[in-house]
């Protein structure tokens, strides 16, 4: 039976720096792939009669131009929010990421309901729903019963469930965010910076090193290795290397802002430590301080 409903998460929707790179109609069309998608087989990926969905096929869905259709598609791939597999099939990482978890728990489900059958049999009974056999009647309070058949103190699974369910559960401890992401590389980040903001102030590094903004870069680091997207379940960056390239990313993204840079005339109080500040970081990668010529194309 298909599911109604797929998991969505608004916040990390505004948080991703890569979808909120995109414009607002590609945007819009991932919002419509995502549902056609659900509804597809395999489960997150675009397909049609077995087959990868084409930019016509996906634009009659949607009722848009192919030509537009292809355009907006070709965006979310520049910008790692959809992805396509060697075949040529677009597909979302988050939603093929929360089946596989689905059916990892499912499994988990089914061997423990095998368990349940070596609890005699009330557990043989109830043994397919993993539930475990009713209290045994007490022969006293009912002459004409016989105890049920008392559950061994410490059953042991068939060596076949064991080993599944521990292929299973090392799967699930592996789909888990690293427990402490590499060292923040504080000297890159403010080279990174001076080079792509140079219009901003610049901190003074002798006093950077060992201040409450190192801190802050510290932590949103480490925010940064360890959330995963909302759109795809994919780890913004998980090596030091690929954390360089999204801070030059972030910082790309601040210098294009009129308003972020002084341009606009409107505010000249951005630097380093107000855009490592929490709050204001959050912001930035929602995407609030983008061009509003740029947000409309």
């Amino acid at each position: 039976m298909k599911r109604p409903a797929f998991q969505f998460y608004p916040a990390d929707w505004r948080k991703d720096v890569e979808l909120r790179s995109c414009s607002i109609s590609a945007r819009g069309l991932w919002v419509e792939m995502m549902c056609l998608a659900h509804e597809c087989d395999p489960y997150g990926h675009l397909t049609v009669n077995g087959r990868a969905m084409t930019a016509a096929n996906i634009a009659g869905q949607v009722g848009i131009a192919p030509g537009q259709c292809a355009k907006l598609m070709q965006e979310l791939l520049d910008n790692g929010v959809a992805r396509r597999t060697e075949e040529g099939v677009i597909y979302s990482k988050r939603m093929v990421e929360d089946e596989r978890q689905r059916e990892t728990r499912a499994e988990i489900g089914r061997q423990n309901g095998v368990k349940g059958k070596e609890f005699g049999a009330l557990g043989a009974e109830h043994g397919g729903k993993g539930g475990r056999p009713k209290k045994a009647q007490n022969p006293d309070e009912n002459p004409g019963s016989k105890p049920a058949e008392k559950p061994p103190q410490n059953p042991h699974p068939s060596s076949s469930s064991s080993s599944s369910t521990s292929v299973s559960i090392q799967a699930s401890i592996e789909a888990l965010p690293p427990a402490e992401p590499p060292p923040c590389p504080h000297g890159q980040l403010l080279d990174l910076f001076a080079e792509l903001v140079p219009e901003l102030p610049q901190p003074r590094r002798e006093l950077w090193a060992n201040g409450k903004g190192a801190e802050a870069m510290r932590q949103r680091w480490k925010w940064l290795l360890t959330a995963t997207r909302s759109t795809n379940g994919q780890r913004y960056a998980t090596t030091a290397e690929e954390g360089v390239d999204w801070f030059r990313r972030f910082f790309e993204q601040v210098a294009e802002s009129d308003f972020l840079t002084g341009r606009s005339g409107a505010w000249g109080g951005c630097d380093l430590s107000w855009l490592m500040g929490k709050d204001n970081f959050a912001k930035v990668v929602q995407g609030n301080y983008v061009n509003k010529n740029r947000e409309a194309a």
